[in-house]
């Protein structure tokens, strides 16, 4: 049979018999079915469904990153680590629930952790600076405040009631008292 019309092909391959639509013709005419079998409505849905969970959990975790990220640009005492990271975005979860979180979820989870554990890891002399820095601002803003109350006599008085005039007067005699009696008292001579 080697003399045979077409017998050469016989060794050459063809890339339709590998083809899955043609197979599965040969399978049909045959009486085999398919050889996929076809997912019913019910396995789409649940394909669909699962693929949809699956983009929303990637989309989630790409806006975990942004926010996160921004919390950190005005959290310079944390220190950058993947460990730090992960608490935050664990704290975050178990919170609000597995989803995406903004930056206010973070500043929650930060305080929580700060607070009632010692997890996270913290750079000292950032935290240090930070506190100056604070303080610093909280003597600045109270002595601007004590000097917006003080009693001065230069200041234009017919705006104010009387009231407030009195109650002006009332503090500074008060602090005047207090440091006289932080020196020993009045000097009467």
């Amino acid at each position: 049979m080697s003399n045979a019309v077409g017998s050469y092909l016989r060794h050459v391959p063809n890339a339709a018999d590998a083809d899955e639509f043609n197979q599965n013709i040969r399978r049909t005419h045959d009486g085999l079915g398919p050889v996929t079998p076809r997912s019913t409505a019910e396995q789409i849905k649940s394909d669909y469904e699962e693929l949809v969970a699956y983009d929303q959990a990637r989309l989630d975790g790409l806006e975990n990153i942004m926010s996160l990220n921004a919390f950190a640009m005005g959290h310079k005492e944390i220190c950058d680590t993947k460990a730090n990271g992960q608490l935050l975005l664990n704290q975050a979860n178990t919170m609000f629930g597995k989803r995406a979180h903004t930056v206010e979820h973070f500043a929650q989870a930060y305080e929580y952790l700060r607070t009632e554990t010692d997890f996270l890891r913290i750079d000292k002399t950032v935290e240090a600076a930070q506190r100056k820095q604070a303080a610093k601002q909280h003597f600045e803003a109270e002595t601007a405040r004590t000097a917006q109350r003080a009693f001065n006599p230069n200041v234009d008085y017919d705006s104010m009631s009387l009231e407030e005039i009195r109650q002006r007067a009332a503090e500074t005699l008060q602090e005047e008292m207090q440091v006289a009696g932080n020196r020993g008292g009045y000097d009467i001579g």
